[in-house]
C-alpha cells in the first residue's frame, strides 16, 4: 500500500528493521509512543520516522 493510500486505522511500519509502529488517526496523522516512559501522542505521518511499510488490517 502507498502513503497516499492511508486510511484510518492503517498500521504502518517505520524503520528497515520495522522496529516502531504507529495507527493512522486520519491521512495525515498517527497515534504512536515514540519511546518507553513517554506519553503517547498524535504526530504527522512523515515525521514519526521512515516508513518500511503500511498494512490494512481487515477483518
Amino acid at each position: 500500500m502507498s502513503r497516499g493510500e492511508v486510511k484510518p486505522g492503517d498500521m504502518i511500519i517505520y524503520y528497515s528493521d520495522q522496529h516502531h509502529v504507529a495507527m493512522a488517526v486520519d491521512s495525515v496523522r498517527a497515534v504512536h509512543a515514540s519511546t518507553e516512559g513517554v506519553p503517547v501522542r498524535i504526530a504527522d505521518i512523515d515525521s514519526i520516522g521512515p516508513i518500511s511499510v503500511i498494512r490494512r488490517i481487515e477483518g
